[in-house]
């Protein structure tokens, strides 16, 4: 989700520049922003800041990680309150944004949510986007229509046919981009023996969709590798949220498409901040998983399913990959994956003064077995060589797999 987030900050001030208002209002007497609400103006590398104005954008900050982050409010690592200590050590003077930006990106490298990252529009000081803008090394994905949701082909090799489903990014369950993927995936569940998921250079989106992949396959609930998901339901967070969606909903418009979902994500959210703010919904929601296991049922699927993934498989694509790989017909094959997962459900806010950005998950997934995989990633069952393509190196395996089953079938 975040490199797709990051694509999109790149578009919305290509041509004539976007003149939106700030909506936003800090009150520093009262030591608590009004709101994290805001609307853009662009970033401007070359802008001087007084101290002043540093000073203000430093204390907003922190003030946002300790009422919006996942890591710091819910989980033990420590390393929230090592950045905002760095913050408060920081040795405040004018400067241009583009200083301040820089320098918010080496403090950056100490927060362990893999989420967590400095952005601006015109890219030119984002945080470790190396890494979670990070391309796989494992070959791309089979299916070429990127722009797509999701999409099913067929690779032949000799005389074996193997269905390969493409999943290129998580959109929104309600968008009409899913029409016909789970029934597509119904299909390959009862008509075929061994066909492939690819992943690679999915950075994620919406999960919804990928848990309900799942179930299809399962043809009941499935087991999980989590113990326990803690979200943030606080005015905040609602409001970082808006923040989020309404630059996909810019970046849209941009592109004359339709921004329904947008729109209506973006007025649930108004709505939830407003009975969050009024004390009409909990701050918090804790999601406990049972560790019993319930068997599938009887449509499940009964053959092998290959899982390709890559380091640039982020957030929903991370998740996913948990939701799929818990199950016992899926092997996972290709590199480790981005490391953006335990700290999900992304909110963005932006500074008042510099006007730069910094997205951060604002829930924490515990996994039972106590493994944390954030910033390091999810490691396949099958991990092919640097430069190897993961589906070249499981067709033997495949072509073998078919081959037995021709041969119990005589």
């Amino acid at each position: 989700m975040i490199k797709r987030f990051l694509y999109f900050l790149s578009l919305l001030f290509l041509g004539s520049q976007i003149a939106l208002a700030q909506s936003l209002q800090v009150n520093l007497a009262s030591s608590e922003p009004n709101s994290f609400l805001s609307r853009y103006i662009p970033f401007d590398a070359s802008k001087s800041l007084t101290a002043e104005q540093v000073q203000k954008d430093i204390w907003y900050l922190e003030l946002a990680i300790k009422n919006i982050s996942g890591l710091y409010k819910f989980s033990p690592d420590k390393s929230g309150q090592q950045f905002i200590n760095s913050l408060q050590t920081t040795q405040v003077v004018g400067m241009s944004a583009i200083e301040f930006c820089s320098l918010l990106q080496q403090k950056s490298s100490l927060f362990n949510d893999g989420h967590f990252a400095v952005v601006t529009e015109n890219m030119a000081c984002n945080g470790r986007l190396d890494k979670k803008g990070a391309v796989g090394l494992a070959g791309s994905n089979y299916g070429k229509k990127l722009d797509a949701t999701w999409e099913l082909n067929y690779f032949q090799n000799g005389r074996t046919r193997i269905p390969i489903l493409s999943i290129h990014h998580f959109s929104q369950p309600q968008d009409t981009a899913w029409n016909g993927f789970l029934e597509a995936a119904k299909n390959l569940r009862d008509h075929e023996h061994v066909f492939v998921i690819d992943m690679r250079g999915n950075s994620g989106g919406s999960d919804v969709m990928g848990a309900k992949l799942a179930n299809v396959l399962y043809d009941g609930n499935p087991p999980t590798p989590y113990a326990s998901i803690i979200y943030g339901n606080s005015r905040e967070v609602f409001e970082s949220w808006q923040n989020l969606i309404s630059i996909f909903k810019i970046k849209k418009e941009r592109l004359h498409e339709d921004t329904s979902i947008e729109t209506q994500m973006i007025e649930d959210y108004r709505q939830k901040a407003i009975l969050a703010s009024e004390g009409k919904i909990p701050p918090t929601q804790l999601k406990s998983f049972k560790s019993d296991i319930e068997k599938p049922g009887k449509n499940h699927f009964s053959g092998e399913i290959f899982l390709l993934i890559d380091r640039s498989c982020a957030s929903s694509c991370e998740s996913t990959t948990d939701f799929l790989r818990s199950l016992p017909f899926v092997i996972t094959v290709g590199e480790n994956t981005s490391g953006a997962i335990h700290y999900g459900n992304v909110g963005f806010v932006q500074l008042p003064n510099s006007k730069i950005g910094f997205s951060m998950g604002t829930s924490y997934a515990k996994y039972r077995d106590g493994i944390i995989h954030e910033m390091t990633g999810i490691s396949p069952r099958i991990q092919v060589p640097s430069g190897t393509d993961a589906l070249d190196a499981i067709i033997p395996t495949i072509v073998a797999f078919r081959s037995k089953l021709a041969i119990r079938a005589r």
